[in-house]
């Protein structure tokens, strides 16, 4: 049987992937598939707060642990090394706040978590072939904002 032109075959099957309105004391509306829908939306929160931090936390333990005789890093560099995510991320919270709004936080949670392969990568690779230069050291620093952006952005 083929669809209706009224009702596109794509409307027809689609799932709802957000809520229209929100009123916590609305019972009906909470049942109805609001219930799913947050819990959905908390389980991967939790996932992507999890792996934000954790890619924060190997990094400042990495850095701190960097041999100066085959990386070639001073203690204050290693310590501005740690700090660039967070300089760079304080900056970017509000372009993040507002891509939050505009994507949806689940999909912008989901984003941001994945994007951390791109400097996990990049660190693996450092890591395993020391003789980079500092700046290097630094882009990839950088390029962990998405840790520090995003840890409150909701």
């Amino acid at each position: 049987m083929l669809h209706s032109k009224k009702e596109p075959l794509r409307s027809k099957f689609a799932r709802k992937h957000y809520i229209d309105t929100w009123d916590a004391e609305d019972v009906d509306a909470w049942e109805a598939g609001g219930k799913d829908i947050a819990k959905r939306n908390l389980i991967w929160s939790v996932i992507a707060e999890h792996v934000g931090f954790s890619v924060w936390s190997i990094w400042s333990v990495m850095v701190l642990f960097m041999p100066t005789e085959i990386y070639g890093i001073d203690a204050a560099g290693k310590f501005f090394l740690v700090a660039v995510p967070t300089l760079v991320g304080s900056i970017l919270r509000i372009p993040y706040t507002v891509a939050t709004a505009k994507f949806g936080g689940r999909n912008w949670t989901i984003f941001s978590a994945l994007i951390l392969l791109v400097p996990t990568l990049a660190t693996l690779y450092l890591m395993l072939n020391p003789g980079h230069s500092y700046t290097t050291f630094i882009l990839v620093a950088a390029s962990r904002v998405s840790v520090a952006a995003t840890s409150r952005r909701r």
